[in-house]
């Protein structure tokens, strides 16, 4: 990694010390399990830990993998941006880097669930839980342009990033729970892992 993209990990955006670790723990934290979720995905699993053909996975769970993979496909192929599908099968690794991102920061963060409804900004009506969801939202949040995004899908792995926002979120059990999401809001919830 070139010491520009590092820096940019450790940017306000993804972690700044004297703020609650909730928010570094959903930016930063996601950052750190996307980026290790890809040694587990559609592609890195077929790698051994040296990075030679072999896979780390083994063979009797690769049936349960591609299932679960295929629900995601077919879930990310139904997203749309400005009248464009997303091609999910095409960014599938993204799409199980950014699932099992959030939930790998969520559960090292809310290991000791006393955390969840704790209040940490003072005056601002948000549970850490609720701060956890919304910070790893901003990470996604830039000025691209429909036309920049539609761009973005034809001729690369990454989902536009409100839909990477809004289908990861709409998986995760937790966010449903700390932001007391309507029972049956999301039909079909998908999960790799």
């Amino acid at each position: 990694m070139k010491s520009s993209s590092l820096s940019a990990f450790f940017s306000h955006l993804f972690y700044k010390s004297s703020r609650p670790e909730a928010l570094n723990f959903g930016a930063i934290g996601f950052s750190i399990g996307h980026e290790l979720s890809h040694a587990f995905d559609d592609n890195g699993r077929k790698y051994g830990g040296r990075g030679r053909p072999g896979g780390l996975v083994v063979s009797s769970h690769c049936g349960q993998f591609k299932h679960h993979a295929e629900c995601l496909v077919e879930q990310y192929d139904n997203l749309t941006l400005a009248g464009h599908h997303v091609h999910g099968r095409n960014t599938l690794g993204e799409n199980i880097a950014d699932n099992g991102g959030i939930k790998a920061a969520y559960h090292g963060y809310f290991k000791d669930s006393h955390l969840k409804n704790h209040f940490p900004i003072k005056n601002l009506n948000f549970t850490s839980e609720q701060l956890f969801f919304i910070s790893y939202a901003q990470v996604w949040c830039n000025g691209n342009t429909d036309e920049y995004e539609k761009a973005k899908m034809m001729s690369n792995p990454h989902p536009p990033s409100k839909l990477r926002v809004k289908a990861t979120l709409a998986n995760s059990e937790e966010f449903s729970q700390a932001f007391q999401c309507k029972e049956g809001a999301v039909r079909d919830r998908c999960k790799v892992w």
